[in-house]
């Protein structure tokens, strides 16, 4: 089901004075001919927060949380993970984060979005080398490098500490 996905290419990446971190934007076009947007924004310590939306939504305060209505997620999502995996490849120590944004009406608490993306990074992202945390409550996903936390211990700690910093929930 997610075995096919959309060829990803890279844009750019830009760091604003004072930023936190460094914005990777890469994008893809779908089946229906509209373009996505993948930020993937690089903080300390290789953590990497992974947003992505259709570009027709870039405005929007909400642009992560509105749908597309295309019936196209499994694609889309396993172009998500090729992206990923791009950064996995360039960064072996590389650890993901991100949240499951709300649906409108929805709370923050165990999202529609993270039931959804739980199981696929489970599986696209092997235990052997990731340890998958999470905070339901807040639909905070993370994909801890375990070689990256044997190096740092204090890696898991510190993201957890500082995690709505390090990667930004959108803005309601």
């Amino acid at each position: 089901m997610f075995d096919t996905s959309y060829p990803v290419r890279y844009i750019h990446h830009t760091t604003l004075p004072g930023a936190p971190y460094t914005d990777h934007l890469l994008t893809f076009t779908c089946r229906f001919n509209h373009q996505y947007l993948i930020h993937v924004e690089e903080y300390a310590h290789l953590v990497f927060g992974v947003k992505f939306h259709l570009k027709a939504h870039q405005d929007s305060n909400r642009r992560y949380s509105l749908m597309t209505k295309f019936n196209d997620t499994p694609r889309v999502l396993a172009t998500i993970v090729q992206a990923m995996k791009l950064f996995e490849v360039k960064h072996h120590l590389a650890t993901f984060a991100f949240f499951g944004a709300e649906l409108e009406g929805e709370s923050a608490d165990n999202t529609k979005r993270f039931r959804v993306y739980k199981p696929i990074m489970e599986n696209f992202f092997n235990d052997a080398k990731y340890d998958h945390q999470f905070l339901a409550s807040e639909s905070f996903y993370l994909i801890l490098n375990r070689a990256h936390e044997q190096q740092n211990p204090a890696l898991y700690p510190y993201i957890l500490d500082q995690f709505k910093v390090l990667v930004k929930k959108p803005e309601e």
